[in-house]
């Protein structure tokens, strides 16, 4: 007969492949180069907006990707959110319109105002808002323009993360809880989608009009959960998919510090954001990967010092984790290190979440340079 507590922890188990099965992607192919007739490209005017603050590393791969897009965009506006680098000149050298406001005015948040500003810019039919440590290939824009052909409404990319050093395997749990809070990768095709990802949004102009875009997000830390929020409660379809080989980034390339205060900042404010039953079903599955990476990890120690056998049990539940966690990392990023030792980055989510519940209760978050106030919505030091 089988334990209880087995039995429980394969139910928690059962519950990742109910909460990350599913991964809509942005090209059904992947090889798709052309999906739109010419005569629909030449009518679309995309205006694409970046929001870069001391992005003078990154900023060259992102423009160096827009040229060769077979949809080309209208215009390609970069607002820089006083930086203390080049990056405005390095926007200007690749051609981009640049635009630079100085810090924010109270009330706002950076990227929000960053954003604001390109977007009252800009002269195209629909936004493209671009984090500036992305890079995409040829087909990504008319990729993009395919699915907002498709319906009405909002659409969202997640970039593939690429990672190139250790520390930041610690980013793939947080991104694997991201997309089953969000509601992205649920089972369920009906799902509740409460958020978007901030790295690539696009919207027609009309409708960032009508739910008064990111001068309705200026103080949240999360203003990409706030803008998917007042677009649903606007009647306006989110739709968000997994980029694949199209849209790439490196998430947090500066350290281990940068990694830290950035999930920090993110982690448990978005948390704030996902239906109770749906956080309830996320920590009953982070609950059971942390159950058995303590029972196996435990179990070898004890082995090392002479101690029993490892069970079968631990084992079984070791191997049925990993194979869960190498399927579904693998649609958000390289992470097969963190699949295959996720009781180190079980450890790592842990310790961060707990820091970033720490920084809510504080009411300070840091973020490049800036700590944010949270108790006063939109301040910050500069």
């Amino acid at each position: 007969m089988l334990d209880l507590a087995l039995v429980l922890l394969l139910a928690r188990w059962a519950m990742g492949w109910l909460l990350g099965a599913r991964s809509p992607s942005l090209a059904r192919l992947g090889g798709v180069r052309s999906v739109l007739p010419s005569e629909m490209r030449s009518a679309l005017r995309f205006s694409v907006i970046i929001p870069a603050r001391n992005e003078a590393e990154s900023l060259p791969n992102l423009l160096g990707t827009v040229a060769p897009q077979t949809l080309p965009p209208f215009e390609v506006i970069v607002v820089d959110d006083a930086s203390t680098d080049n990056t405005a000149l390095i926007a200007r050298d690749a051609g981009a319109t640049a635009l630079s406001f100085g810090n924010p005015p109270p009330g706002w948040l950076g990227k929000p105002w960053a954003c604001w500003q390109g977007a009252q810019h800009s002269n195209g039919d629909v936004l493209v808002f671009l984090d500036a440590d992305t890079v995409m290939t040829p087909a990504f824009l008319e990729l993009l323009a395919a699915r907002l052909d498709e319906a009405p409404g909002i659409v969202s990319v997640a970039p593939f993360h690429e990672t190139r050093r250790v520390y930041e395997q610690a980013s793939g749990l947080f991104h694997l809880v991201s997309f089953m809070g969000i509601g992205l990768s649920n089972v369920r095709l009906r799902t509740r989608v409460t958020g978007a990802f901030g790295p690539c949004i696009a919207i027609r102009r009309g409708d960032y009009e009508r739910i008064r875009g990111h001068s309705a997000v200026q103080s949240d830390v999360l203003e990409d959960i706030a803008i998917a929020r007042n677009a649903v409660r606007a009647g306006i379809e989110v739709r968000n998919y997994v980029a694949g080989d199209h849209f790439r980034y490196r998430m947090y390339p500066n350290g281990m510090r940068q990694l830290v205060e950035g999930w920090s900042k993110n982690i448990a404010a978005g948390a704030r954001s996902t239906p109770w039953l749906r956080t309830v079903a996320i920590a009953a599955w982070v609950s059971g990967l942390i159950e058995s990476a303590w029972v196996f990890a435990s179990g070898l120690i004890g082995m090392a010092f002479g101690g029993p056998v490892l069970a079968q049990s631990a084992v079984l539940m070791y191997a049925l984790f990993t194979a869960q966690l190498l399927v579904l990392l693998r649609r958000v990023g390289s992470f097969n290190v963190a699949a295959v030792c996720y009781p180190i980055a079980a450890l790592a989510f842990l310790a961060i979440f707990s820091n970033s519940i720490v920084m809510l209760m504080r009411g300070k978050v840091k973020w490049k340079d800036r700590v944010i106030d949270l108790s006063r919505p939109g301040t910050h030091q500069p």
